[in-house]
């Protein structure tokens, strides 16, 4: 029989077990190594990692995570349990605190933590009309895998707001970065700092949170979404959401119209 996964979305709580046992998990080492105790049945259900382990005839209660943080262990409990991570608003929070929780999410197998970091990601980038920085970016490639979800929807962010100003669909700043799997992001970080030079708006437009909606870059188990996710679905591929597309393609084509030099990003690249 197959194994239940762990739960994905954040309306889904773990039955409550007034006679559960808990755990011991050590983290961090050193100075810095840290003693949590918590719900075995909140860990096993929201963490495909501490089910594995926690389920093998060996295991005495006591787990060691030397190479994680105790703040970034911490934080993911206190969402398991409270959904809620800090005591202030999510954007407040730095990109690279928000990257080392989705790679504490994806090395633990907690989709709901790796879903949540990745809405908090865009939600800062929103909200605060501002992108990492160059450290922040190559943090990013470094944590995570290529095809990661986290670095797709950076590089849509990106790509949409760059587009909408500068031009071409078919530049090829974009073709190995489209999908996240380019093992470097230097482009990227060139984008980004153009931004900043050239003075371009930060933004995500309707069409984007749509699809952030949609949980279009979030890990879910078979038939569930997260609350609202099918509203925004059936929106981005229904009437209005193809019009809208329409409208964007006569856009594009006017803009393809222009000559090659008028196409050039900064002198960097070109459209090939």
């Amino acid at each position: 029989m197959t194994a239940d996964p762990p739960a994905s979305t954040p309306m889904v709580e773990h039955p409550w077990d007034p006679y559960g046992h808990a755990i011991l998990v050590h983290v961090g080492q050193g100075a810095h190594e840290t003693l949590f105790k918590v719900e075995a049945s909140a860990m096993r259900y929201y963490s495909g990692y501490f089910k594995m382990v926690t389920s093998e005839p060996s295991f005495t209660g006591i787990l060691r995570l030397p190479g994680e943080s105790p703040e970034i262990f911490a934080m993911a409990y206190q969402y398991l349990t409270l959904r809620t991570f800090f005591p202030h608003s999510a954007p407040t929070q730095s990109f690279d605190r928000l990257i080392d929780l989705y790679a504490f999410g994806v090395r633990r197998n907690m989709p709901l933590i790796q879903n949540t970091a990745a809405d908090l990601f865009a939600t800062k980038i929103k909200q605060e009309k501002v992108l990492p920085d160059r450290w922040a970016i190559e943090y990013l490639w470094e944590q995570t895998s290529p095809g990661a979800l986290l670095r797709q929807e950076f590089v849509v962010l990106v790509r949409e707001m760059w587009l909408s100003d500068r031009g071409s669909y078919q530049h090829s700043v974009w073709n190995e970065l489209v999908g996240g799997k380019s093992e470097d992001p230097e482009r990227l970080c060139w984008v980004a700092e153009e931004f900043v030079r050239a003075g371009l708006s930060v933004r995500v437009s309707a069409k984007t949170t749509r699809r952030l909606q949609a949980c279009e870059w979030h890990v879910h188990e078979k038939g569930e979404y997260c609350e609202g996710s099918e509203e925004a679905r059936l929106w981005h591929g229904g009437p209005i959401g193809r019009v809208e597309e329409q409208l964007r393609v006569r856009k594009r084509s006017r803009s393809r119209s222009r000559s090659p030099e008028e196409m050039d990003l900064g002198g960097s690249f070109r459209s090939g």
